[in-house]
Order: structure tokens, then sequence, then C-alpha cells
């Protein structure tokens, strides 16, 4: 049976090739693709930027390739880009059977199933789920009924929706295949920048602006899971042969610290991949600041003997207050952050700090710490965002209880660019200013003034998405180009 699985993003570089590099694969749909491919179904994949024009491209997709089932995934700030995907595939072919999972349908399912043009949900993970959902179509049931993690449009229940009870949560990773990156690769602008290998699904924490704790209630089961390391130097090794321009590979998991055993495990066989290649690869991934790994001099060796060159670290604030009221981030001091990235950066791995603006309760003083925290832990890059409640979440629930809201929150095409909240003395105006002239705050005494001013031009840039690809174009397909951009602003995609 043909079966498509389309997805859509933000950030792109060309309209026919919008996912910027490897590291841009969704990682939860090209999983079920891959499933669904080896239970012996024809894929097929799109993917949307905020310039594809739908409704046509819809059209010659559905003519051209013919799915029976098309498999959708979205984020809440990219649902409605979903849902008009969907009423065109409708518009195009009622009989087409329309299912979409990701954090937004799983943790909003009466909302979704509200649509009419969603036939099912699927709540939580979804690689059995969709093989059976196939399966079924596959047999000329029209009507599909009884599969655990969906909720199914029937006739038999009096509101017009079955809701079918959750599945324990995939015990063990290693019954989940590699991704089929081919499926992807007509999407990639650029196929040999840092593709991105699994690690594993969940994360220890529960904070509160972030879909992991409410995804974690869904299913029963462990919710933190790691891959097989065998598993994952087969898929490197894989990874390499197929793309041997690579230098550099993302580890995609939600924290490295999880099980330090394992990663310290990991790193040991990293190491031993290296070691037989005539030029090492370089690696990065995500480390969050648990007291744990905080001053764990081994890992921290092992991570420079495995040739890791970055972490991307969350701080989110530095407001001790914030972090611990608000955001329940891992505990940790600033004296404590500070002297973590030290010991990370004398070891030759840089930091990039990822960081929020525009959280509840947040204030001017807030962010002014923040700030001064940023500059002593010295990052490489900050990848700072404008806080954006989620459906779901916890903070989406407090900034509703506490009247934050702005009416316009669901619309909002700008993801984490833009803010939706009414903060006493934090105006949404100061807000995104604040943002765009983060650089100046941080780097201003620290790097060459060109290259502050390029960071905040290309802030200003990032607001615009046809300006901000027109320039990621320009990076990606001219070296004289990229020189200039590196040169000014040490543009990183």
């Amino acid at each position: 049976m043909n079966i498509a699985c389309i997805c859509s993003v933000v950030d792109y570089v060309l309209r026919k090739k919008p996912l910027v590099n490897q590291q841009c694969i969704p990682m939860g749909i090209a999983s079920i693709a891959t499933v669904l491919q080896q239970a012996g179904h024809d894929i097929v994949t799109l993917v949307f930027s905020p310039v594809t024009p739908i409704a046509t491209t819809v059209r010659d997709f559905i003519v051209r390739t013919q799915p029976r089932l098309c498999c959708l995934s979205a984020v809440s700030t990219q649902f409605p880009v979903m849902r008009a995907v969907a009423e065109s595939i409708k518009a195009v072919d009622p009989s087409i059977y329309v299912i979409i999972g990701g954090p937004h349908a799983s943790l909003n399912p009466e909302a979704t199933m509200s649509h009419k043009v969603f036939d099912a949900v699927c709540i939580s993970e979804g690689e059995q789920a969709s093989v059976e959902l196939a399966a079924q179509l596959a047999h000329g049931i029209s009507e599909p009924s009884g599969i655990p993690n969906l909720w199914l449009r029937t006739l038999a229940s009096p509101d017009g929706i079955e809701r079918n009870s959750p599945r324990p949560f995939i015990e063990d990773l290693a019954n989940i295949p590699s991704i089929n990156r081919e499926l992807w690769v007509p999407h990639v602008a650029d196929i040999n920048y840092m593709p991105s290998i699994l690690l594993g699904r969940g994360c220890p924490y529960r904070c509160t602006y972030c879909s992991n704790h409410a995804m974690a209630k869904l299913a029963t089961g462990r919710y933190v899971r790691l891959r097989p390391i065998s598993q994952v130097i087969d898929e490197l090794r894989a990874v390499t042969l197929r793309f041997p321009n690579v230098q550099a590979i993302f580890f995609e998991v939600e924290t490295l610290g999880a099980d330090v055993g394992w990663t310290i495990t990991l790193c040991n066989e990293l190491t031993a991949f290296n070691r037989n290649r005539e030029k090492p690869l370089r690696f990065g991934s995500n480390l969050a600041a648990g007291r744990h790994v905080l001053s764990n001099e081994q890992l921290f060796n092992a991570f420079n003997k495995a040739n890791f060159t970055f972490m991307n670290i969350g701080l989110e604030s530095g407001s001790e207050r914030i972090r611990d009221e608000i955001l329940r981030r891992p505990q940790y001091s600033n004296a404590e952050i500070i002297t973590f990235c030290e010991k990370l950066r004398w070891r030759g791995i840089n930091v990039n700090l990822f960081v929020l603006i525009g959280i509840p309760t947040e204030t001017p003083h807030d962010w002014q710490k923040t700030i001064d925290v940023i500059r002593a832990c010295q990052p490489q890059f900050v990848l700072s965002s404008i806080f954006h409640p989620y459906p779901g979440t916890d903070l989406h629930h407090y900034s509703q209880v506490h009247g934050l809201l702005s009416e316009k929150v669901e619309t909002g095409k700008i993801e984490r660019r833009s803010s939706f909240l009414r903060l006493p003395g934090f105006s949404p105006r100061r807000i995104q200013r604040e943002y765009l002239l983060l650089p100046w705050g941080i780097f201003h005494d620290r790097w060459p003034k060109h290259r502050v001013i390029a960071q905040i031009v290309k802030n200003y840039i990032s607001l615009n998405p046809r300006l901000d690809a027109f320039c990621r174009y320009l990076f990606n397909s001219n070296s004289v180009m990229r020189m200039i951009l590196k040169r000014l602003s040490n543009y990183n995609n």
C-alpha cells in the first residue's frame, strides 16, 4: 500500500529542499516511515516550509504518488499547517485515510479530533500503532478499530470517536530500526552537514515548559530509554559509508547524562571507532546539568577522548528562582553551572547554551541575571528563544490560570521568536527587543564589533522566514558567501 509521511519545518533553505541539513530530519515521523517500509509498504515523504503552496503541492503530490494513508506529524506551532494539509488531502480525495501524531496531537487529542479532516490521532509512540493501522487498511477495512494508542473516527460510537487505551512505552529500543535516511535525502539541502543519530528516548527531568513531563504520563513503563550501543555504532558506520564527506555527527538525545555508565561506554566505543579513521569524526550532543554530572571528571575525560567538540546545555534562565520554582529545571546554582562550563571548555569542548526569555513571572531584573550568567559561562553560541506556551504543558496551564496568555497565541506563526504573554513590567515588545539585541549584551566586549552586529542582524533576519531562507541558501550554495558569513558572524546552521 502507498503511504505518505508528511511534516513541516519553520527554518528552511530551498522550497524544494526545506530541510537545511540531515540534523533536521524529523526523527519521530522518520522512524514511523521506516517501520512501515519494513512492513512491506511503499513510502513517500513530503516536507512543507512556510512558503510551500499547500493546496497545489498536495494536489500534485496526491496525483503523483496515490497514497491510501497519510501520516502527519506536528508540534503545536505547526499544527495549523498540518491541519491545512489534511484539508487539502481530503479536498483532493476524501477516501484517503489521514492520521496525525506528534506532541500536539498526543497532548490535545480531543481538540485535534474536533477537526473532521483527521480520521485518527496517534497518542504517544506510533511505530506499532501505525503498522497495525496500515495492515487493517491494506486488508480493505474502511473503519479500523481496536488499535492501542489510536483514537479512531467511527460510526459505532455516539460521539464518533473510538478512544483506545495506550500501550506501554517501547521497552527495548533495539526493536526500532535505524531510520531510512534515503526517504528524506531528497528534501535535504546539505546532506554532508552533521547528520543526527538517535541515542534514546525520553527525559529524566520534568521541566514545566517542555512536553516531556506530559508525554511521560501518556503510557506505562520506562519513559527514559537508551539504544544498544552496538546498534548506535552500526548506524554510525553506515552513515559514514553512505556520506563519506561527513565530518561531524550530532547525537540526538534529551540528555547525554541520563545514564553516566552507558555514556562512558559509548564514549569508549566512539574512541575506538575514530582510531581506525584517517580523520577522526567530531561529535556533539545535548547535556543537562544534573548534579550527578556537574563534577564527574571521568565523564568529562571520556567526552574529550571520544572527540566531543561541543555540548548543548540548557541554562534557560540565570534566575535561580525561575529555574527552581517556575521551570523546575535540574537543581544547580549559578556558580555550579559556571564551573561546569569551565571544566568542559578546559577539555576543548565548546559550550552552546539554550536560554529562554519572556518566561512567566520573569522581570527585566531576572533577564539581566541571565545575561550575567551567560557571560560568565563563556559559551561559543547562545541558542536563544522567546518562551512559547505549548498546549498540554504545565507552564501553558500556569499561564492560562494566571491570565498571562494573549488571544493570538494559538495562531502565532513564528515559533519562539515572538512573545504571547502579558508579563507585568516586561512587555512583548521589550521581550522581542531584548531577544534581538542579546548578542550585544553578551559579546560586545569579547567579539569584534562587526561580528556582534552581524549576529544581531541575523536575529532580525530570523523573524522573516523568506529572508532567513535566502541567507541560508547563500550560505549553503556559495563557498565565497559561506566564507564571508563565517568571518562576519561565525554563522552556524
